[in-house]
């Protein structure tokens, strides 16, 4: 399910088509615009190619064309979780077979030049879609993903081609909702940066209706691949709907997920305990990235002695 969204988008310029052409001009190829054959064809700026790269992305992405996707990434493309090209394309194919539907939105929201063929460019990306995978505590066949993520990509131009050599996502929460869960506010708080072996907290708010009962497990698991999954143990969500722990960042130089699954149940409002009845009416899992900065062993620093005399 999860490790879904390292993701990928693309869209392509829509060339122009008419019935009738003034002889005068004519289509200039790639570029979808019509132009005086007099007039000289005037090449995009930098910031222009690069945004047409990430319309691509979104088009590609949509379209579920992992060949398409495959052309915007350089081959020796590294992510900032160290997943390869051939990771990151599988990573995308897998996704599309696990959702349907999935609808994918990027915002560019900077572009810095760095040199005359190198860019950074800060991205927000917004996806959502339907799980194929039904959830064994409920009886429902679909869930609803939602993802919202913050990125800086590294783009570097080779062959006369823009193309991404790495990416850094700085902010990702992905929630998936099945039955009640899908109407029941919730919210998964955790740091989206740590160092290495320190301790952190991770809260799980759950807007729990009257006449329901809900229980949650937090946790963390590292980004690998192939994911291992957080061992769940439940715990009854508070009065005060929040549910609380303290995860300890791994030391591996990996980042991570802070992970929480809770279950929603309707109950028959019996003051007799022993003829509680609970259903499962609702499930959910939300994820937060939380980066781990990793320790320096090669930093020394030494200790000052101040005002010893000798």
């Amino acid at each position: 399910m999860k490790k879904l969204l390292i993701l990928f988008l693309m869209f392509s310029l829509l060339p122009v088509f008419s019935q009738e052409i003034d002889p005068d001009m004519e289509i200039v190829e790639n570029l979808g615009v019509l132009t005086k054959k007099s007039s000289k064809i005037q090449s995009l700026s930098p910031h222009q190619e690069i945004r047409n790269l990430f319309k691509l992305q979104e088009k590609y992405t949509n379209e579920q064309n992992v060949d398409g996707l495959k052309s915007l990434y350089a081959d020796k493309y590294i992510s900032c979780d160290g997943f390869n090209k051939d990771i990151y394309l599988n990573l995308a194919e897998k996704t599309w077979k696990t959702y349907k539907n999935l609808k994918y939105k990027s915002y560019v929201k900077n572009i810095l030049l760095t040199g005359k063929d190198q860019a950074t460019v800060e991205v927000e990306e917004y996806i959502d879609g339907l799980s194929l995978v039904q959830n064994k505590y409920i009886n429902e066949a679909y869930g609803l993903l939602e993802n919202v993520s913050k990125s800086i990509y590294i783009l570097k131009k080779i062959n006369g081609k823009w193309q991404v050599v790495s990416d850094n996502i700085y902010f990702e929460h992905t929630f998936l909702t099945f039955g009640s869960a899908k109407f029941i506010p919730s919210c998964l708080v955790s740091p989206e940066q740590v160092n290495a072996g320190t301790n952190y907290e991770v809260s799980l708010f759950v807007d729990v209706p009257k006449n329901k009962l809900a229980v949650g497990s937090i946790g963390k698991e590292n980004i690998t691949y192939p994911q291992i999954s957080a061992e769940e143990v439940f715990r009854k969500i508070s009065d005060s709907n929040v549910l609380e722990r303290i995860v300890k960042a791994n030391s591996k130089n990996l980042n991570e997920y802070a992970v929480a699954f809770y279950v929603i149940m309707d109950t028959n409002n019996s003051e007799d305990i022993e003829k509680l009845k609970m259903k499962v009416s609702g499930v959910g899992l939300a994820m937060n990235r939380v980066n781990v900065v990793p320790k320096n062993k090669y930093i020394k620093v030494e200790d000052e002695k101040i005002g010893q005399e000798h």
